[in-house]
């Protein structure tokens, strides 16, 4: 055997790239499986950021939602505690004026309004009236007056002789006192409470 001679691939040789080439492709499975698994992680990783993103951008909306409601309820409050104030001033204003008008003879048309209004709302043909009591003297007249003319003809009109705690107007009953009809400024205004909370909404809604 000659030393010099080229020496062909052994045993030895094949097992060797065996190796290698098996090492080789092991590490590429394994560079491809950390590949893989990088780019899972990436998608995970970005799917979850998503998911916190809407999660906070839902609570966010909910929250600003939230706020908005409060604001708009605190708004519509702030708004009804200004008509029931307002409201408050003008019957407190009206009342006023009303309980210092002169009993005069334009007073007195004013009162006999308020008995055919308080007729008409009862409709029966005996009425019992009882007169606020700044209007107990002028009521006698009024219903001695009313007693003659036409729009009250079958109806029976009996002054009481007592009167109610008012600044103004009457109380009107039914003879057997089961209906009545309180036709005192005070009832007056109380009905038209609404419309004149409605007036002063607008009025407000015109300021802001």
């Amino acid at each position: 055997m000659s030393s010099g001679a080229e020496r062909g691939p052994t045993v030895v040789d094949d097992v060797v790239n065996l190796e290698i080439k098996r090492v080789e492709e092991l590490v590429s499975s394994a560079e491809s499986e950390a590949l893989e698994r990088v780019r899972r992680f990436k998608e995970m990783t970005l799917k979850e950021l998503e998911g916190i993103e809407r999660e906070y951008a839902a609570k966010a909306e909910g929250a600003r939602s939230r706020l908005l409601g409060m604001a708009e309820i605190r708004a519509r409050g702030e708004l009804l505690r200004l008509i029931d104030e307002k409201s408050e001033e003008a019957m407190r204003e009206a009342m006023s004026r009303i309980a210092a008008m002169p009993r005069d003879s334009n007073y007195e048309r004013i009162f006999l309004a308020l008995l055919e209004e308080a007729s008409a709302a009862l409709g029966s043909s005996e009425i019992v009236i009882k007169p606020a009591s700044p209007d107990a003297a002028l009521a006698k007249r009024v219903v001695s007056r009313a007693s003659r003319l036409k729009r009250f003809r079958g109806i029976s009109l009996k002054l009481s002789d007592e009167s109610v705690e008012s600044i103004g107007g009457l109380v009107a009953l039914s003879a057997d006192g089961k209906v009545s009809f309180d036709n005192t400024f005070e009832a007056r205004l109380a009905r038209y409470r609404e419309t004149i909370k409605s007036a002063i909404a607008e009025e407000l809604k015109g300021e802001s």
